[in-house]
């Protein structure tokens, strides 16, 4: 560092220690000449290449890199923005209306938008890394990872990212790139939406956001803006329509009044086969794991004291139940895997639970997709998405396959360990079983 750098890193002292790691140290600084107020880190490692991109962005959606340093440690000041995480919105238990959610959506895109131009991967969006000002404006802060994208590796040499927000690709399946920022994105929108009611078009981006696989995620944050906006259009669209048509009844009133009323027509929706949930995974006991290739065979107790006959054989996609004399052929839902990974494979079970606690469990035939992940405490394996069947008793040694399966797509990383037994639990609990058709169960009873 030389002494003219030296002297301009004096100017600015210290007010705040915002909080030290391993990882570095974080301060809010005045700079004694101008009087500002900044955030200044500190890494531990030299960061030049990734900064000498970030101190040439001019964005609206991103604090301002003024100025780095460069010694034993990487020293970089950055623009101070007031306000509030989305981590700690969530903290507090405030629920963020549709609009708010859609405004924090288009402005981490844009600035996601003006990393990626330069070349650069954010690599932890999560709420903690977005504040939200006092007029709702958002910004995504935090560079710490980030790193420059670098078009001949095919891997992450390092593991990097905050588990329950970083990309597969971050668990070195691939190499991170823009779209391991795009999955974060719709992984942050997706916890922050939480229990609030938004429309079917917005869900849709957020799971397309979602994708396991990055081929078939949205490919950039272009296409994420124009679909928002593409909302906001049709918004407008929609209101005139309504306005028409309301004139349009009126005249209708007026100059035909003296017609004959008639019952107006019922619309009702058409019945779907599936039933889709996302959930949180929990470990119970009863389940009966299989393999490709494998065959499972054993006697279970539905209900009473007689053994039932059960045998289950896994081949690629395709599962076989056989109970009894009753034959089921179970077909993976290729839609929620794409199976993109060579690591990737199908695993089977079956799990016991008594659905409508009448007495007698109902089997539950669960298909699912998972790549096999090596931590520093053994091998995991992050599931992907899932589609279970319900098989229940109709009478003595007959059994009937219920209408409706259940589809899942994990909320990434749910990690099963096979020796912690099955992690179907919650399934049930969001459904019930009624007259063989599987039913969303309204949650609501139970508050």
């Amino acid at each position: 560092m030389t002494e003219g750098e030296k002297y301009r890193l004096s100017l600015y002292q210290t007010v705040e220690v915002v909080h030290e790691t391993d990882a570095g140290r974080v301060e809010k600084v005045v700079n004694s000449l101008d009087g500002l107020t900044y955030i200044k880190k500190t890494y531990p490692a030299d960061r030049r290449e990734v900064f000498r991109e970030l101190v040439q962005i001019e964005s609206d959606y991103l604090p301002k890199v003024h100025e780095f340093f460069f010694g034993e440690d990487t020293i970089v000041i950055e623009q101070y923005i007031e306000g509030t995480t989305l981590q700690d919105k969530m903290t507090r238990g405030e629920c963020l209306a549709e609009s708010e959610i859609r405004r924090c959506f288009e402005d981490v895109c844009h600035g996601l938008l003006d990393l990626h131009k330069h070349g650069i991967i954010h690599r932890d969006v999560k709420p903690g890394n977005i504040i939200v000002d006092a007029s709702g404006k958002a910004y995504l802060i935090d560079f710490s990872i980030a790193r420059v994208l670098d078009q001949q590796q095919e891997r992450d040499t390092e593991c990097f990212g905050t588990i329950g927000y970083a990309a597969p690709e971050q668990y070195g399946f691939s190499q991170s790139d823009y779209r391991s920022d795009i999955y974060a994105l719709g992984n942050t929108m997706n916890k922050i939406v939480g229990s609030t009611k938004i429309s079917k078009r917005l869900r849709i981006l957020i799971d397309r956001c979602l994708l396991f696989d990055p081929n078939q995620r949205i490919q950039n944050c272009t296409t994420i803006l124009k679909r928002l906006q593409k909302k906001r259009k049709a918004r407008w669209v929609v209101l005139s329509i309504v306005v028409i048509g309301i004139c349009a009844s009126l005249f209708l009133v007026l100059y035909q009044g003296n017609k004959e009323n008639k019952s107006p027509v019922s619309l009702l929706p058409v019945e779907s086969s599936r039933i889709v949930m996302i959930y949180t995974p929990e470990v119970v006991d009863e389940c009966i794991r299989v393999e490709d290739g494998q065959c499972v065979n054993g006697n279970i107790l539905l209900g009473g004291e007689k053994p039932i006959s059960i045998s289950t054989q896994l081949n690629e996609k395709t599962m076989t139940v056989d109970i009894e004399n009753s034959h089921f052929e179970l077909i993976f839902d290729s839609d929620i895997s794409t199976q993109s990974y060579d690591q990737s494979r199908v695993f089977g079970e079956l799990f016991l639970w008594d659905m409508n606690q009448d007495g007698t469990k109902e089997i539950l035939a669960i298909l699912a997709d998972g790549l096999t992940y090596t931590g520093s405490d053994g091998d995991h394996t992050l599931l992907n998405g899932s589609s279970a069947w319900v098989i229940y008793q109709t009478g003595e040694n007959t059994y009937d396959l219920a209408d409706g399966n259940i589809i899942t797509m994990f909320d990434f990383p749910s990690i099963y360990d096979a020796q912690s037994g099955c992690v179907w639990g919650e399934f049930p609990l969001y459904y019930q079983l009624q007259d063989g058709k599987l039913v969303e169960r309204d949650l609501r009873e139970d508050d």
